[in-house]
Order: C-alpha cells, then sequence, then structure tokens
C-alpha cells in the first residue's frame, strides 16, 4: 500500500507544484483532476503539458494513483448518455497517457430520473458501452456523493455489470446527510 494524496486539497497549485509537495511530505502517490475549474489537467491538455506531469511525476519519484474526472453526467435527456459515454471515454484516454491506473467519475442524479429503475437502466448502459468501447486496463471508480450516486446505487450498478475494471471511490463525507447507511447492501 502507498501513501497517496488528492489535489482536492491544494486546489491553488498546478500539477507540478502539487506532485513536488507531495514529495516534500513523504507521499508516494498523487490523485490530479481533471477539470476547467481548478484541475491540474483539461481534456485539453497538450502532449507537452503530459509530458511534464510524466517528467515530474518520474522525477520526483511519485506515482500517478489516479485521475478524478469532473464528468458530464447522465439525466433523463437522451444526449446526456452520449455526452457522458464521451467524456468518460476522452478521461481514459489521457489516463493511458498518463499511465495512470484509475479514473474516479461521477454517475449523475438518480433523482432526475422517474424512478430508481430507469436511472439503473441507463447507467448500467452507458458504462458497459464505455466498456465496450476501451479495452484498456484502467478502473473506473465511481464515487459516492451527497447530490449524485449514493454507495448503495453504486453498489447496485457494480454488481450488475460485474466487471472488475468498475468499482467504488468510497468518500465517507459524502455519506453524512445521505440515506447511504440506512439502506441494506446485498
Amino acid at each position: 500500500m502507498k501513501l497517496s494524496y488528492s489535489t482536492m486539497a491544494t486546489p491553488m497549485l498546478s500539477g507540478v507544484e502539487a506532485i513536488k509537495l507531495a514529495r516534500e511530505y513523504g507521499y508516494e502517490g498523487i490523485d490530479l483532476r481533471v477539470s476547467e475549474n481548478k484541475g491540474e489537467l483539461t481534456l485539453e491538455s497538450t502532449d507537452e503539458d503530459i509530458r511534464e506531469i510524466k517528467s515530474v511525476l518520474n522525477g520526483e519519484g511519485i506515482r500517478l494513483s489516479g485521475l478524478f474526472c469532473y464528468n458530464e453526467t447522465i439525466d433523463d435527456r437522451s444526449i446526456s448518455i452520449t455526452r457522458m459515454k464521451y467524456s468518460v471515454l476522452e478521461n481514459l484516454e489521457l489516463a493511458q497517457k498518463l499511465d495512470s491506473p484509475s479514473i474516479r467519475i461521477f454517475a449523475g442524479n438518480p433523482a432526475k430520473f422517474r424512478n430508481e429503475d430507469e436511472y439503473l437502466d441507463k447507467i448500467i448502459s452507458v458504462l458497459e458501452d464505455i466498456l465496450y468501447a476501451d479495452n484498456s486496463t484502467i478502473k473506473i471508480l465511481i464515487q459516492n456523493h451527497k447530490n449524485n450516486t449514493d454507495i448503495y446505487l453504486t453498489a447496485k450498478i457494480i454488481k450488475s455489470i460485474d466487471n472488475g475494471r468498475v468499482r467504488l471511490a468510497f468518500s465517507p463525507d459524502h455519506c453524512v446527510g445521505s440515506n447511504s447507511f440506512e439502506k441494506e447492501l446485498d
């Protein structure tokens, strides 16, 4: 096991600065954000940006633990399924360029659907399409979030897909005020 830190704690730093800080404080890994808003990387990061991040990671002896991706998510509009699919595929492509073992994504807000079954059908379908389109070994970690999919639904998604690449990125802070622990997991 390696001790890693997320740049959520240092939004004012660039990726290079965050990696150097990780080394300074004795961390072995780092989780970088992919976002237009305070991200160390974006989906438009250039090959030069990617080479620089990889060079600093190697030079500092820090392993990229994963990418925290602020992906498009699904809602009850059919166009959102396409947007999520291509957003996640673009994040997987970036992860591949950076040799990242995983991406962390959001799976959308089930409250935007008529019922849980409709939400589950759509999110499972889009994730299966993503897995079909991308045959890498990069893990897709669904993060529970208070205003998105909770751990209960994430467990249902993971169980239904039954693919070792799709897992949970557990965020305990997003269980506060949520009904996640009130539901029974199978």
